[in-house]
């Protein structure tokens, strides 16, 4: 089992990667009575600061995509609007693209509050070695569209997807174009990959995540 460890600790002497980071806050909160999913807590600190803080400590560029909230005000990070409303993640991802100042983008949600370091960093050792457009993983069989690196230049090609009338799946995006694929093996020899991927959508999520910090902690690397 890892130490808890606080933000500061858990990155203290990691190298800044040289990507930016896109944190996706579109969603309603419906299953949560409305509560903005920023705002929900683990040990005390909502998910949306601690995803954010992170990433602030371990790469170039951080930008929010959807609600803005002060939670932020003391963080290094961008807070910016959809590029265009109601296309769900794809449109996020692309508002990302066109306000990022790096060619690779580690896309994020902030209701999957434990990022890895290293996992973007082997990740992103892939992307700068690799031709691909995209660095994404595979776990429970799918190609999960978060925690995965998109380069830039795909933003045109992202407008014509989330445009072209049919619903602009991020995953029949990534499976159009070339990309290579985190094998769950790797993922296994990295770390926590069920932490990593927990996706906080309804109470019974959420329980599991606080019972996952209380085991590993916010921070949840075991490779550092």
């Amino acid at each position: 089992m890892a130490d808890r460890q606080t933000g500061q600790d858990h990155m203290e002497g990691k190298e800044k990667l040289a990507f930016s980071a896109v944190i996706l806050n579109g969603g309603q909160g419906v299953r949560f009575g409305g509560i903005d999913k920023q705002l929900l807590e683990i040990d005390g600190v909502p998910i949306g600061f601690a995803l954010a803080k992170t990433l602030v400590q371990s790469c170039e560029e951080v930008l929010i995509v959807g609600k803005k909230n002060a939670i932020y005000k003391p963080l290094e990070v961008q807070q910016i609007e959809d590029a265009v409303p109601g296309l769900g993640p794809a449109g996020g991802l692309l508002a990302g693209m066109m306000k990022a100042r790096a060619d690779w983008i580690y896309l994020c949600a902030v209701d999957m509050p434990f990022f890895s370091y290293s996992l973007s960093k082997y990740m992103y050792g892939r992307a700068l070695s690799k031709e691909a457009d995209i660095i994404v993983c595979q776990y429970k069989g799918e190609l999960q569209p978060f925690f995965a690196f998109y380069r830039k230049s795909l933003a045109g090609a992202l407008a014509s997807f989330v445009t072209s009338g049919a619903k602009p799946s991020l995953r029949r995006f990534i499976s159009s174009r070339s990309y290579d694929l985190v094998s769950l093996k790797e993922l296994q020899d990295i770390g926590e990959q069920e932490a990593i991927f927990c996706n906080i959508n309804n109470s019974g999520s959420l329980d599991a995540a606080r019972q996952i910090a209380l085991e590993h902690g916010l921070f949840i690397d075991t490779r550092l």
